[in-house]
């Protein structure tokens, strides 16, 4: 059996790992302003999903036993709706990367996904 090692101070709570685990063994919650994500021990699949969807190498995987692990983080609320959507460190991580393939921050910066389609299909229906 695997052990799941994940490094908690590399985590940013973005979803990806959680997202993508087929059999859902890592699970995420959102309650209020606040995502739990907990991590198994160990994993028994023969994938490596995870690790891979990982943006920032906070999953690996390694031999003998292991520890479950549960993190959490707190969510920003959306700038336009204050619908808590994003955590600060995924913010962090993302926006400087973001910005650097647009040229500058980009306009949705604090909005949620809902908010974000709305702010674009307005600008699509003023440019039409």
């Amino acid at each position: 059996m695997r052990t799941l090692e994940v490094a908690g101070e590399k985590c940013i709570g973005c979803r990806a790992c959680s997202s993508i685990c087929a059999p859902l063994h890592i699970s995420l919650t959102d309650v209020g302003n606040r995502r739990t994500i907990a991590f198994p021990a160990s994993c028994e699949e023969d994938c490596d999903l995870c690790l891979r969807a990982c943006p920032t190498g906070a999953i690996a995987f390694g031999a003998g036993p292991g520890k479950p692990l549960t993190l959490e983080f707190e969510l920003i609320p959306c700038s336009k709706c204050g619908k808590p959507f994003a955590t600060r460190e995924e913010m962090a991580f993302v926006l400087p990367k973001v910005s650097k393939v647009l040229g500058g921050e980009p306009d949705w910066k604090g909005l949620c996904p809902e908010c974000r389609r709305e702010e674009s299909a307005s600008r699509l229906r003023v440019a039409i």
